[in-house]
């Protein structure tokens, strides 16, 4: 395993340094086939996560010949079936079916549960996709009987999957049956993504088939699920329910649905979570703009949190009654919520405060005693070891007197008997003992010295052989630094020449198609056809522009927005001419550097909304003004095209609308996961808002 993580480093490593149409060359470091095909697949798993989809099929169209050579069932089957998974997501599923089809035979004589699961999983569907219901359900029921022998749980996803498509459909009572066997296997092992998943989408399905009975049913097990992992829904009353389509229905069926589903809760004794449903009714009034209806819902709330004194859900929806008064322009009222809001923030804080001053005075006691306790204990100990001490000392000297008693005794007898020999050899011994002192500490001095410098040498060999080694080291990891710096720096300057020319050319091919479509409009004689090329061509310049700036700039990833926008928006006044003086245009863009794949989005944007401005906005209008602003701030990117002029006809819903510039608009706002704004305000406005914005 280790080895295949080095092969896979360092493969990443070469590879992402070349082009991608070079040769198998590049992995000529891997010994063997198994390896490659493996090396391969890991790469191309990696890019499938990250949702970059031409980059897995590079890498299993590199690694499915090396895979094939192995004769391995199961690895073959694996590449096949991953291809099919990228297929799947870029909407090609008749060629999805076909790589499945080939996978057959290998998953089959592969014999693993995982890669079964996945072929059965997926061919149902794309079955499912392609609208063969009786073919789906063959897959599911199949992937049915393998979780039956292998692991019944996931079965669930199995029952939610034939769910979802009989609700695709409106067969809401078959809908339900599946719903109903995946809600049983979810509900007792409790894993919240799961269940917390299916819970969203059965709720959809009754609210689709205006079953609130049972909606209610679900909304209050959704509630205490939520409340159990300590999350409150008042702070979150909208996105409880994550996949319900609320859009589906008019305003009127969506507040009786959700009345029917409030009065069910109340019934049922479930008070508290019928306000959940109250929260409902005022998003949905204040997304009607009718702001009203939405306070009346709002302080049902506020009255029955303030008559339980349950003071942080009251905060929370007090909040939520302020936000709405400032939209009405009822600056009293508004004031007055906020004075509130600020006396139930002291309280909460009070409260907070005697909490935890309550909780220190607790700590503070347990302490104490514990400190008590300890103190005693060791009071307790030292007495008990200065006893000990004292009997122990006591029993010592006790027998050092008995010894030393003993030891006079001996002496005294003993010298008795040798004090006449001791007087007759005492000063020849003496004399013969100081001689031998002497040259002992004579021999001894000269041997310690003679060691001493034994150990000097022998360090200094030491130390001299470690600082020579070491500045040999020193200088061949340097010359091998700089060689690398030296490769390093070639590369990199090569790659710069690269990416420039592709962005030259990127930008060279685009005006071209640009000047193509503009010679294509002068022979067309059908206005609506012509109009459409010019459409098209200011598209394309658009995009040309992106490429200009980048090859232009040292940063190839970034584009500054502010020089961006004001050639978009010359190039849109050059080609629509309007009267001279006609249309004021007002910019505000704040200095933003941002990445590729985030500006191709907004400019096309950009050349839709003030193309609209430009062809239809002020044609009854003798002096029209066009304001243009990008805002950034700590929420995200704030886009707004705003125009004076007749705005948009009464009745017309851009959202429903068939045409083609606002499916652009509606296509890109989704690909950025940006919310949009279409009304009228004095003429037509439109605000886009960015959440999650990608810095260069």
């Amino acid at each position: 395993m280790k080895t295949y993580i080095f092969y896979l480093l360092l493969a990443i490593c070469t590879i992402t340094t070349t082009a991608a149409h070079q040769t198998d060359d590049k992995f000529a470091f891997l010994k063997s086939d198994r390896e490659k095909a493996d090396t391969l697949f890991q790469l191309a798993l990696v890019q499938f996560k990250r949702g970059k989809f031409d980059s897995t099929r590079f890498f299993l169209d590199k690694g499915q010949p090396f895979a094939t050579k192995t004769g391995d069932d199961q690895l073959i089957a694996n590449y096949l079936i991953q291809e099919a998974y990228v297929s799947f997501f870029k909407l090609e599923y008749e060629n999805g079916l076909s790589l499945l089809r080939a996978a057959s035979p290998h998953a089959v004589n592969a014999n693993s549960y995982e890669l079964s699961y996945k072929y059965l999983y997926l061919l149902g569907r794309l079955f499912d996709n392609l609208h063969q219901t009786d073919s789906a359900l063959l897959s599911y029921h199949e992937l049915e009987a393998l979780n039956n022998r292998e692991n019944p749980y996931k079965n669930w996803a199995v029952y939610y999957s034939i769910a979802r498509m009989y609700k695709n459909v409106e067969a809401y009572g078959e809908s339900e049956q599946y719903f109903l066997k995946a809600y049983q296997i979810t509900k007792p092992v409790g894993i919240r993504m799961d269940h917390g998943s299916l819970l969203s989408e059965f709720a959809d399905m009754y609210f689709q088939w205006e079953k609130p009975e049972q909606f209610a049913n679900l909304l209050n097990e959704r509630a205490e699920m939520m409340q159990s992992s300590k999350l409150d829904f008042s702070k979150d009353p909208v996105h409880s329910m994550l996949f319900i389509d609320w859009k589906t229905k008019p305003l009127d069926s969506k507040i009786a649905f959700m009345k029917a589903v409030e009065a069910e809760l109340r019934n049922n004794g479930h008070s508290v979570k019928a306000l959940l449903a109250n929260n409902y009714i005022a998003n949905f009034y204040e997304e009607a703009q009718q702001l009203d209806s939405a306070l009346v819902y709002v302080r049902k709330n506020q009255d029955f949190f303030e008559k339980s004194k349950d003071i942080h859900q009251f905060y929370a929806n007090s909040l939520i009654a302020y936000r709405l008064l400032k939209q009405t322009d009822s600056a009293q009222a508004a004031l007055r919520e906020a004075d509130r809001l600020f006396m139930l923030k002291d309280s909460i804080i009070q409260m907070q405060h005697r909490e935890n001053l309550l909780d220190l005075q607790a700590k503070y006691e347990t302490e104490k005693k514990e400190k008590d306790i300890l103190m005693l204990g060791a009071q307790n100990e030292l007495s008990a070891v200065r006893l000990a001490e004292a009997k122990a000392i006591k029993e010592a000297l006790t027998r050092e007197n008995l010894l030393k008693d003993s030891v006079v005794n001996s002496a005294r007898q003993y010298n008795r008997l040798l004090a006449s020999e001791n007087q007759l050899k005492s000063s020849q011994l003496a004399n013969e003992l100081a001689l031998k002192e002497a040259l002992s500490r004579e021999n001894y001095l000269k041997e310690m010295q003679l060691a001493k410098e034994r150990k000097i040498r022998l360090h200094l060999i030491i130390g001299a052989s470690l600082l020579l080694l070491s500045g040999v080291l020193i200088l061949v990891l340097y010359r091998k630094q700089t060689a690398k710096k030296l490769i390093i720096k070639k590369q990199a300057d090569h790659l710069e020449v690269l990416i420039r020319e592709i962005h030259h050319r990127v930008k060279n091919n685009l005006q071209v198609i640009s000047s193509l479509l503009d010679l294509q409009s002068l022979s067309i004689k059908d206005s609506k056809a012509s109009e459409a090329i010019k459409e098209s061509r200011n598209r394309v310049f658009s995009m040309a522009l992106i490429h200009q700036n980048l090859y232009k700039k040292e940063n190839f990833v970034g584009i500054e927005m502010s020089d961006y926008i004001d050639k978009l928006v010359q190039n849109l006044f050059h080609s629509y001419k309007p009267d001279e003086n006609s249309v004021e245009l007002e910019t505000d863009i704040d200095p933003l550097l941002l990445d590729v794949e985030m500006v191709i989005p907004i400019g096309l944007v950009l050349n839709e909304l003030i193309s609209n401005s430009l062809k239809y906005a002020f044609k009854d209008n003798n002096h029209g003004k066009l304001q243009i602003a990008l805002k950034s701030s700590e929420s995200g990117i704030l886009l707004k095209v705003k125009d004076n002029g007749v705005g948009f006809p009464f009745g017309m819903n851009v959202f429903t609308s068939d045409s083609f510039g606002y499916k652009l608009v509606k296509a890109f706002a989704k690909k950025l996961k940006a919310k949009l704004e279409v009304f009228n305000d004095n003429g037509a406005c439109t605000l886009l808002h960015i959440r999650k914005m990608r810095l260069s």
